[in-house]
């Protein structure tokens, strides 16, 4: 004999699945069917918050049905709304099972809804579709009483759900009032912050060495302070908080805060924090006193760390610490920066046009593409208003019911306000990529032979030049029959992809190419170590 699948399901945790289970099992048993014979999909999940791709029970259930035809006859269920709350949903169960050849029964009301050849009999797909629109309608009421429970509560000042702000506790009649042990710990810091002129690191100091805040850190421990500083609970107010996504844990957006709290701190004193910390902000540092041209750049070659530049050594370098001991490797600021200046010099004459043409030609395609992707925005807005004209007018005529018309506008406005930042941000793009088009046209080599100050020097470089791959050794090499002892070698690595290899000696500031043919360039000594600058100046008349 066949077997047959009993669904079951609730809507909350704190609800009890077995007397539904039970009657349905009871049923099942009268109808034929052996205990053995049926499997049990029992779940706790929302038929109206989720989508049925997302519903686990009819995940299952479709599941067992199509991967194995043929070995299910019937499905049972206590009531429509166990299947689901959404006529979409019910009618799509409905289909897929009248594709497999697999009988629905609902015991209350009773309904039967296939005949022997699987054909919808007319009382009972009446009978379905009455109480489908009933399920469906309860969903919403029910959801509507909740939302105006919540409102009843939020006025009433009673805690609907989240953690409390310092500084506040729920009492026995479940609502939000002042925490007479922590409040005062609040006022400590807006006065701190304000009157006495502490910043947040001394007091994130001085509450962490009295025990009333608990952080990693005096970093931390500010960051805390600072949280506290921006509430605007503490006025009255209903904190906004920020919305990640679980798969990258990236901020999609901000959620305000359903609880209402009593006032705490005064708005003089509050918006007097808030324009401090406006003052004490500092933004992001735009001049910096020492300018180096390959910052950034340089690695090396056996780890992949960045070398950085020292003033104090004349140097970009690196120390490395390992199991087996520590290490260092450093090249002169002046000879690499001057070299590689030479190079991008270079580059830029010979090639320069070619690079600007395809740099020119990839910012032209890059604006083609937004320029169809912005045509394909405007028509789906213009698809998403002619929709809107359709819904409001089968409300109007009574064609669809109010609370339906609302649910589904609420949703095509959340489109068409994403459709809306779609465009507007695509039109902005389109306009930046016009005007780097327009700068590229102008090609960097009529520009870059003219003398340039450091900062643009730095800039050129940092265009033309992808990495400098870094690699210290004590070699000998051969060049013009000579033996010549060399610091190491490194790698240039251009935007274009391009590589090129030389061999330094860093003392003698000399460079040769792959084949030990000595390199002609410009050294410019723009930073002199610090041993060498006392030598100087003892020894004023020193070539070195």
């Amino acid at each position: 004999m066949s077997k047959a699948i009993i669904l079951s399901r609730v809507s909350t945790l704190k609800q009890d699945l077995q007397q539904q289970t039970d009657e349905v099992i009871k049923f099942a048993t009268d109808v034929g069917y052996q205990k053995d014979d049926i499997t049990l999909i029992e779940d706790k999940e929302s038929a109206v918050k989720l989508d049925e791709e997302h519903r686990l029970g009819l995940i299952e259930l479709k599941q067992k049905i199509a991967g194995n035809p043929g070995l299910y006859d019937c499905v049972f269920a206590y009531e429509i709304s166990r299947i689901g709350r959404r006529a979409e949903v019910n009618y799509s169960i409905r289909n897929f099972l009248k594709e497999n050849r697999v009988q629905l029964i609902i015991l209350k009301p009773y309904i039967k809804l296939f005949d022997k050849e699987f054909k919808i009999e007319e009382t009972a797909n009446m009978t379905f579709a009455i109480f489908n629109a009933l399920a469906e309608n309860e969903g919403y009421i029910r959801k509507e009483r909740l939302a105006r429970g919540k409102t009843k509560k939020q006025k009433e000042g009673c805690y609907i759900g989240g953690t409390l702000p310092h500084g506040y506790t729920i009492d026995d009649g479940h609502k939000i009032i002042v925490d007479d042990g922590k409040a005062p710990m609040v006022l400590k810091i807006f006065d701190d912050y304000v009157r006495v002129g502490k910043s947040t690191s001394v007091i994130a100091k001085d509450l962490l060495e009295t025990g009333q805040i608990c952080a990693a850190s005096i970093c931390s421990g500010a960051g805390i302070v600072r949280a506290i500083l921006k509430n605007v609970a503490y006025i009255g107010g209903r904190p906004a908080y920020a919305i990640y996504e679980d798969s990258n844990k990236s901020k999609t957006g901000k959620r305000q805060s359903c609880n209402i709290y009593p006032r705490l701190i005064s708005d003089e004193l509050f918006y007097a924090a808030q324009q401090k910390m406006k003052e004490n902000r500092r933004g992001v540092k735009t001049t910096h006193k020492y300018t180096y041209f390959c910052k950034g750049l340089i690695k090396d070659s056996r780890n992949g760390m960045t070398l950085s530049p020292k003033n104090s050594t004349a140097n970009y370098g690196t120390r490395r610490v390992t199991m087996s001991g520590a290490y260092n490797i450093s090249i002169p600021i002046n000879v690499i920066d001057s070299f590689v200046w030479h190079l991008t010099k270079e580059f830029h004459v010979k090639t320069g046009a070619e690079v600007t043409k395809a740099l020119a030609l990839d910012k032209r395609r890059k604006n083609d593409l937004d320029c169809t992707k912005l045509n394909h925005a405007r028509k789906t807005l213009t698809r998403l208003e002619d929709k809107e004209k359709r819904i409001q007018e089968r409300i109007v005529s009574g064609k669809m019911k109010e609370e339906l018309g609302d649910f589904m506008l609420k949703a095509l406005y959340s489109q068409f306000q994403q459709c809306s930042e779609t465009i507007a941000k695509l039109e902005e793009e389109i306009i930046n990529q016009k005007q780097m088009m327009n700068k590229l046209l102008n090609s960097l080599q009529s520009n870059i032979t003219v003398e340039t100050t450091d900062d643009e020097k730095a800039r050129y470089i940092q265009e033309t030049i992808s990495k400098i791959e870094l690699t210290r050794c004590r070699c000998t090499k051969k060049s013009d029959g000579k033996r010549i002892n060399l610091t190491g070698y490194f790698v240039v690595t251009y935007k274009t992809g391009r590589t090129e290899l030389y061999y330094y000696h860093s003392h003698k500031h000399k460079i040769w190419d792959k084949d030990m043919l000595p390199v002609e360039y410009e050294y410019i000594e723009r930073f002199v170590s610090v041993p060498l600058r006392k030598y100087r100046a003892q020894n004023p008349t020193s070539e070195i």
